[in-house]
């Protein structure tokens, strides 16, 4: 039987392979003293009440703090983001259109607090609205909101004890993310595939995929550009064992 511990554990611990919306610019351009959170709290504090980027800002703190492995953080941010979201739209009498990026940040966050069916609800909308995204892809480098939008939906099923449907997945994303040459993301997918055909009785295919995401994270990630080479070499060491640590608790093995 599953224990809250083991799953917690896996939860937390797929958390470095979401491709999450992340704020790395603003944290450069002068606020470098300051973390990513710090910045952003700066400018949530700056902005008036009324202002629709509050709730891009309150979104990028959920990001923020789930790349941070904090999801207590995490989950005050998105229950502050959703009420002054409702408060906005009582007041305003219009919806606020959430892009395909926010809807994977809803999403992970509800991974995180192990409301799976929350997630898979969230993970559908990115992927449903990643089509409108196509304008917001091209101003960012190797960005495609579909291919992000499948990963998300491939950790999903892992977290549902689904590899067979996950690797299907992560074919399609991968190759995506290839195209649009996102290396970070990449790498995150093929370590999620390794680790699902580990779960699957497949040693060869886990092995191959497990060598080339290991060779893009020593050798194409850079740790001023890619925010997650850390937590992805933690990933390659920790996944590279005969029985990954990170699941030889759950029913997955």
């Amino acid at each position: 039987m599953k224990t809250s511990s083991s799953y917690e554990t896996l939860q937390k611990s797929l958390l470095p392979l979401i491709p999450l919306w992340r704020s790395q610019a603003l944290v450069s351009h002068g606020t470098h003293q300051l973390s990513e959170t710090q910045a952003l709290q700066r400018l949530l504090d700056s902005l008036p009440q009324h202002s629709i980027q509050r709730w891009d800002v309150l979104v990028k703190l959920v990001a923020a703090s789930l790349s941070s492995h904090d999801t207590v953080d995490a989950a005050c941010w998105l229950q502050r983001a959703h009420a002054w979201k409702n408060r906005h739209e009582a007041e305003q009498g219009a919806v606020i259109e959430i892009r395909s990026r926010q809807w994977i940040t809803l999403s992970a966050c509800s991974i995180a607090v192990e409301e799976t069916d929350s997630a898979a609800a969230f993970a559908i909308r990115a992927w449903e609205s990643s089509e409108q995204s196509w304008r917001e892809d091209l101003l960012d480098d190797c960005v495609d909101s579909r291919a992000d939008s499948m990963s998300l939906l491939a950790i999903i099923r892992v977290c549902q004890r689904k590899a067979d449907r996950a690797v299907t997945l992560l074919e399609r994303s991968s190759c995506l993310h290839r195209q649009v040459g996102d290396v970070e993301q990449l790498a995150a997918d093929l370590l999620l595939e390794s680790l699902c055909h580990e779960t699957l009785g497949q040693a060869i295919a886990a092995e191959a995929a497990r060598r080339e995401a290991r060779s893009i994270v020593n050798d194409s990630l850079d740790e001023t550009r890619h925010t997650r080479t850390s937590s992805l070499r933690r990933c390659v060491n920790r996944f590279g064992q005969k029985r990954p640590r990170l699941l030889k608790q759950s029913e997955m093995l």
